[in-house]
């Protein structure tokens, strides 16, 4: 593992710190590879693919227990921060106070990273293959959020209703339910429905989120792009499409 010293502002330290708090819940360990996060959820539900190049360069690192160590990190925020890496160990420090932190065992890890061989094998997409196309904003992006806490549930649900689509959701009990964005245009006509992992909808982010959502017969993959302040983020999810009836 080559050495790396590198110089963050406050802005950029803040973006980092931001990027890594997206995968405190989904994940529990991050891997950075040469400036790169490639890997799965904890639970495999979705594959994050997070571009940190233009704050870590070629850096690389591992981060275990993300979600115990992100609070760590949050104490050199607003502050001009040096990052440091070497064969043992990898520190964040400014000018009053330092972190360093040892590399754990890769074979202990629960994430493993991912080649992007790996990635294009496991998810092969062609344009031609494009159920639909649609932007989640940043208002309803956060009223998923609102639904996702306040209802208690892990999915949201899809339904294909012809030439359109909506997204929808629901309490256990089925007391409550919220549209919450509908007229998504499909390229074909589908009467059905699907869950909809909650990941990408919920995580924080900048701006709008692009789906793609490509039909694989009655599957299909959800590639959603995303950018958190500079940093490029991309969240891979599967899906099955259930005729109703």
């Amino acid at each position: 593992m080559e050495q790396h010293q590198i110089n963050l502002d406050s802005d950029k330290y803040g973006e980092l710190i931001r990027t890594l708090s997206v995968l405190k819940d989904p994940c529990n360990d991050v891997v950075i590879e040469k400036g790169f996060i490639r890997q799965r959820s904890t639970d495999s539900a979705a594959i994050f693919e997070i571009n940190l190049t233009s704050l870590l360069s070629e850096a690389s690192f591992i981060i275990s227990n993300i979600k115990e160590k992100i609070d760590l990190f949050k104490m050199f925020l607003e502050q001009e921060v040096q990052v440091q890496v070497d064969d043992t160990s990898f520190s964040f420090s400014d000018q009053y106070s330092s972190l360093k932190i040892l590399h754990p065992d890769k074979n202990y890890l629960d994430n493993k990273y991912m080649e992007e061989t790996e990635l294009n094998n496991l998810i092969s997409l062609t344009e031609d293959a494009v159920l639909t196309e649609h932007l989640i904003s940043p208002m309803i992006s956060e009223r998923m959020k609102i639904v996702s806490s306040g209802f208690h549930v892990n999915s949201f649900q899809m339904l294909f209703e012809g030439e359109t689509a909506s997204i929808k959701s629901r309490t256990m009990s089925k007391e409550q339910i919220v549209n919450l964005i509908g007229n998504i245009l499909l390229s074909e006509k589908i009467t059905g429905y699907s869950n909809l992992v909650i990941i990408p909808y919920v995580c924080d982010h900048d701006g709008d989120i692009i789906c793609k959502i490509y039909k694989l017969r009655d599957k299909f993959i959800c590639k959603y792009s995303m950018f958190v302040g500079s940093v490029p983020v991309t969240i891979y999810t599967r899906g099955e499409i259930k005729t109703e009836g």
